[in-house]
């Protein structure tokens, strides 16, 4: 007879020195990492996938304008650095795509590759860090400076996103203790702010 061992891990640390931990409401076993503290369920369900995001953007325009920006937050420690790389459509102030990686032109070829391909066609902005130069295409793309007022609506709504997520504020005691949910939290805030802005005034 063959029996297969399935070996679990922790979601924080992918320690397997986990123990069980009693169930969660729904029933899900529980478990507890030895090494790193991390308690809960192995597989949670997430509840939103990335389609979700694109369900709630409001229909392009031809004459709709990109602002791309990326903002620094970290995870466990300081210099485990992540970066949030946002592309926001300047008439709906939504949102349409984004992704969280490190700094690199990796990460920026990631965002340009999960925008919506409605979007991929339009002009944007962004500032002058070199990676959106190699990715995004000449013809519609832009670098300029904070003085030129054409990323400012970015710049407000990294504000609302340091004003609301206290791990994406400056100098702050607040942090992510693992990567999973430190996307979940990214992932729920953009969808409720992109909801928030599903009717135009």
């Amino acid at each position: 007879m063959i029996i297969d061992k399935i070996i679990h891990e922790c979601r924080s640390c992918e320690s397997q020195t986990i123990i069980k931990n009693g169930f969660s409401p729904s029933g899900k076993q529980k478990y507890i990492c030895k090494h790193c503290g991390y308690n809960g369920v192995i597989n949670p369900q997430q509840g939103y996938s990335e389609e979700e995001i694109e369900d709630t953007l409001l229909p392009s325009e031809e004459e709709d304008i990109l602002e791309l920006e990326e903002v620094c937050s970290f995870v466990k420690e300081r210099k485990n650095k992540k970066w949030l790389w946002v592309a926001l459509c300047r008439r709906t102030r939504q949102v349409v795509a984004y992704i969280i990686g490190d700094r690199s032109e990796r990460s920026c070829r990631e965002l340009w590759e999960v925008i919506p391909e409605k979007y991929k066609n339009l002009h944007s902005y962004s500032d002058f860090w070199d990676a959106y130069r190699k990715i995004l295409p000449v013809g519609t793309h832009r670098s300029v400076g904070k003085e030129s007022g054409e990323t400012n609506h970015i710049e407000r709504w990294n504000n609302t996103l340091r004003q609301s997520l206290g791990r994406y504020t400056r100098k702050t005691l607040s942090f992510s203790k693992s990567e999973f949910f430190h996307y979940v939290v990214t992932h729920l805030f953009v969808r409720k702010y992109n909801l928030s802005k599903n009717i135009i005034k």
